[in-house]
């Protein structure tokens, strides 16, 4: 045997024996009485270690003789004053003490210690954690010489999840969710420094019907110190339509009529007694909850009563939230409540003001993510609400949070990066007294949204968290090598689909794409498919092909989205030139071009139905299929192209009878009429009109039915037209909660009039009419009651000309 080897072979011998002497001299110490969530954090501590080093560690009650002690526990330094969740982390030559101002503050501290190693949690998904390989003596030394002191920018981080989200797999707005499952989903956000998790009953007593799985994991969320909230629009659960049906005095009073839809009349003190009770009785049958913020039905429709016809929704919903304070301040008073202003009750009473400590929720609903809060792209009225409430709440010394939609991203699409915006608009609303954030998630592709919360998560900890420092280390921690390559597709996934407006694809159900936005996103989206392909196949590593693997499920599925809509798109503009054809060859050209498109259309649309049946519940994908009106991305409506193309092979150019020329479209947004997708418009403008003043769609659909129109708006379309003859109006209505008749108005005199349709029917309806003369025209759709749903959400209006 050479000297050399027998050095080898020495020196492996002498590190067996220090790792096992370090094994039995180093251990995680906590006290003989450890709350729950303080022998859960050493046992989290016990268990990464282990993880870490391949070494199993010993949870001891003493540090007597022990090289190396993990001292575990709250308030072990006692000349600190800590709050709940804040913590230290203070290390010396032969102990790293963890010790929280109280529960949840030390298990913090054992996930920070653990991030510091190495570790991270980028998705709620076990197999994506990652975990170091270090040696024990590798471990000690990355401890030496910490002396952290961490307090949260924000003291309110929750998340808050829906019942229905929590159906079974395939389910609308399900996904599959287990107790394993879902205890992953809170095992990850308590990871991410998450202190509240509320659980939404929300809209129908089918979402209290999954209440059980939910109180399934009540023991581990409490072992991990989170705080258990419930909220949502669920006075149903407090006040029945049964009971309703029973006292019709205690129903909603619209147009001198009692109705059992909107919100009960909580001027009616009976009725409001009733509702406290059964509230009460709720919470001291589930004694877990500690934070309850019940919302009233969603859409207002508030009582016009003699009780209530003279005092603003707003003012009666905080007497009505004052009310329920006071009761739980006696009945459970382990229970915080927050006051919900949100839709048609978002502005600040006229008169009535909270109780003094009260806890304050607004919610801004319909943001452009892209625009700062606090700049002129975003609504003057949230940025006016925001500060009025903040009076408000400074001088009431109220709790102040804001319900913000940046980790839903609902109807946003697939964004693997976090929304840019997050941190100045962070701090600023930190430097303006919020105290932190409800943030809905929800289920649907709640992993390609991860990441986004992930980063959240450390600005509501640390609004001064370096995020590009973040992202660096998230693409070299999950892709290694590859970090550069996949950043760059990662960036083109941002780039093809920059439009962030909540809910904007719901707002384009009925008409299709803007071209020129689909074309771009699909260029991109195939670079960045090419990138990933070639990325993949170079793959050796077992750990990041598969992380890749997942990704490239949610990116492929997202690729196959916007190429359909292209396909379709194109396939639609076929079709409108084919009416427009000029002599029989290529009016066959078109139509056979249309049918080839709509056909590829369809074999696409399959091919995503089979991947949505394929991930079913595992949160790769990030959207729905859509069941009812509230669809996120439907093919742009293939079915409605399918008939269009049976109509026109009934013709051929002999006998193609009229041209559609399209003259105008407006698709939900707030940009103006005459920007067409097909470059025929013609010059026109459009009003949105509701008794509070002329604004915006989005800005009207924002607002969510104020309180103080009586009516939800009517629409007035002005524009020029420079010929005579047939002219068709096509308006795509979402879902409204009554059929009422709207009039159609040119000029002021009735042409025609559509029925809105109800229960979750949305409709397509069309009204043709005779344009006598040249020059400015007004369309006008006669005024619609509000809390009722939306009457139109898009307008097009198109010429038809008989072929020359």
């Amino acid at each position: 045997m050479s000297g050399k080897f027998r050095i080898i072979l020495i020196s492996v011998f002498l590190l067996m024996v220090f790792t096992s002497t370090y094994a039995k001299e180093a251990a995680i110490v906590a006290g003989k009485k450890t709350t729950v969530t303080e022998k859960f954090a050493a046992e989290e501590l016990q268990k990464y270690l282990a993880k870490i080093t391949g070494v199993s560690f010993e949870i001891k009650d003493s540090k007597q003789l022990m090289q190396f002690s993990f001292l575990v526990g709250n308030s072990l330094v006692d000349n600190l004053q800590l709050q709940q969740d804040e913590y230290i982390i203070r290390s010396s030559s032969n102990q790293v003490i963890l010790s929280g101002g109280g529960n949840r503050g030390t298990l913090y501290a054992v996930y920070d210690l653990l991030e510091k190693l190495g570790c991270r949690w980028y998705y709620p998904d076990p197999a994506d954690e990652i975990v170091p390989e270090l040696s024990i003596e590798e471990v000690i030394e990355k401890v030496k010489g910490l002396n952290v002191v961490a307090r949260p920018d924000f003291s309110v981080r929750m998340t808050r999840f829906l019942t229905y989200d929590i159906g079974k797999a395939g389910e609308s707005l399900a996904d599959g969710v287990t107790k394993e499952s879902l205890l992953n989903r809170i095992d990850w956000l308590t990871k991410n420094r998450t202190n509240i998790f509320q659980y939404g009953i929300d809209h129908g007593i089918s979402g209290y019907n999954l209440w059980s799985r939910y109180r399934n994991v009540f023991p581990e969320m409490q072992k991990r110190g989170m705080v258990i909230g419930m909220g949502g629009h669920n006075m149903f659960l407090f006040i029945s339509g049964t009971q309703l049906k029973q006292h019709i005095d205690w129903q909603c009073m619209r147009d001198g009529k009692r109705t059992a839809s909107g919100q009960f009349c909580t001027r009616n003190d009976e009725a409001v007694t009733e509702y406290l009770t059964n509230c009460v009785a709720f919470l001291k049958a589930n004694p877990e909850i500690e934070y309850l913020t019940p919302w009233p039905n969603d859409m207002g429709k508030w009582c016009q009563c003699q009780l209530c016809k003279d005092t603003p929704s707003a003012d009666r919903f905080m007497q009505f939230g004052k009310r329920i304070h006071n009761v739980l301040k006696n009945e459970v008073p382990n229970v915080e409540f927050a006051h919900f202003a949100y839709g048609s009750h978002v502005k600040p009473p006229a008169k009535e003001r909270p109780i003094k400590g009260m806890t304050i929720s607004l919610c801004t609903w319909g943001r452009d993510f892209n625009k700062l809060f606090y700049e002129e792209g975003t609504s003057k009225e949230f940025r006016d609400e925001f500060a009025a409430w903040r009076e408000i709440v400074t001088e009431y010394n109220c709790k102040f949070i804001l319900h913000e939609k940046y980790a839903r991203h609902l109807g946003l699409g697939f964004h693997p990066m976090y929304i840019k915006n997050m941190k100045p608009e962070l701090k600023w609303f930190r430097d303006n007294g919020l105290d932190g954030f409800e943030l809905p998630m929800g289920a649907m592709g709640r992993r390609t949204k991860a990441f986004n919360f992930y980063v959240l998560a450390k600005l509501m900890w640390d609004i001064e968290t370096d995020t590009e420092e973040v992202m660096r280390d998230y693409f070299e921690k999950v892709y290694g090598q590859y970090a550069k390559q996949m950043r760059e597709i990662y960036q083109l996934v941002e780039d093809a689909q920059p439009d962030l407006h909540y809910f904007q694809n719901i707002n384009k159900k009925f008409l299709i794409y803007e071209y020129d936005y689909v074309a771009k996103a699909s260029k991109l989206l195939e670079r960045a498919s090419d990138k990933l392909e070639k990325v993949f196949s170079e793959v050796k590593d077992a750990d990041v092909k598969r992380k890749m693997a997942r990704f490239k499920i949610s990116f492929d599925y997202t690729n196959l989205q916007w190429q359909t809509a292209k396909t379709i798109v194109e396939g639609d503009m076929a079709i409108e030139s084919a009416y427009l054809a000029e002599n029989g060859t290529q009016f066959d050209e078109l139509l056979n071009k249309a049918d080839r498109l709509i056909t590829k259309a369809i074999e696409k649309s399959k091919l995503r139905n089979e991947m949505i049946a394929k991930h079913a519940g595992d949160g790769l994908l990030w959207d729905v299929v859509e069941k009812g009106g509230f669809c996120v991305f439907k093919d742009g409506h293939l079915g409605d192209r399918v008939k269009k193309l049976d109509k026109l092979k009934q013709y051929n150019f002999d006998t193609l009878p009229e041209n559609l020329w399209q003259i105008g479209i407006f698709d939900g947004s707030d940009k103006e009429l005459g920007v067409d997708i097909y470059k025929f418009a013609k010059e026109t403008t459009y009003t949105i009109n509701a008794d509070h003043g002329k604004q915006s769609w989005m800005g009207f659909m924002g607002k969510h039915l104020p309180d103080n129109a009586e009516n939800c708006c009517s629409v007035k379309i002005i524009f020029s037209v420079e010929q005579v003859g047939k002219y068709i109006l096509t308006v795509g209505q979402l879902n409204t909660w009554q059929s009422k008749t709207i009039d159609v108005l040119l000029d002021d005199k009735k042409i025609g009039n559509y029925t809105t349709a109800k229960d979750n029917q949305s409709k397509v309806h069309e009204i043709v009419f005779e344009m006598a003369s040249v020059g400015q025209h007004s369309i006008t759709l006669s005024k619609f009651a509000k809390g009722d749903g939306y009457p139109v959400d898009a307008v097009k209006l198109a010429k038809i000309a008989k072929k020359k």
